[in-house]
């Protein structure tokens, strides 16, 4: 396996050509998988999770960029925010930052929780 682990605490990169590159708790499960930093992050195979806390992209070419608690569950999906779940292939879901569940219903959805309006 030609893993690496940049630093940080308790990080795991376990597949090919995945990386960790530091923070704690992290792990990039499968091949390319990679988590940047952050905190209790996972990234499945051809996944990224640049950084946050407990952020899960485990479809393939899925992305986190950050923030808490998003899923990128599907392939080619993209969580971003507070506790976005991108649940249906090719959703794209970004949530503001209330504490409660936001997830897509649909196949190749744009999904936007903005309590403050959107302009």
């Amino acid at each position: 396996v030609n893993a690496t682990v940049g630093g940080g605490y308790v990080n795991v990169a376990d597949g090919n050509y995945a990386t960790v590159g530091g923070g704690s708790g992290n792990k990039a499960a499968g091949a390319n998988a990679t988590v940047g930093g952050g905190s209790g992050n996972t990234a499945g195979g051809n996944a990224t999770v640049a950084g946050g806390e407990q952020n899960i992209a485990s479809g393939i070419y899925s992305t986190v960029p950050g923030g808490v608690l998003n899923t990128a569950a599907q392939n080619y999906t993209f969580a971003a925010g507070r506790r976005a779940k991108a649940n249906h292939q090719g959703a794209f879901v970004w949530a503001d930052s209330q504490n409660a569940d936001f997830a897509s219903t649909a196949v190749n959805q744009f999904a936007v929780r903005a309590a403050g309006g959107i302009r």
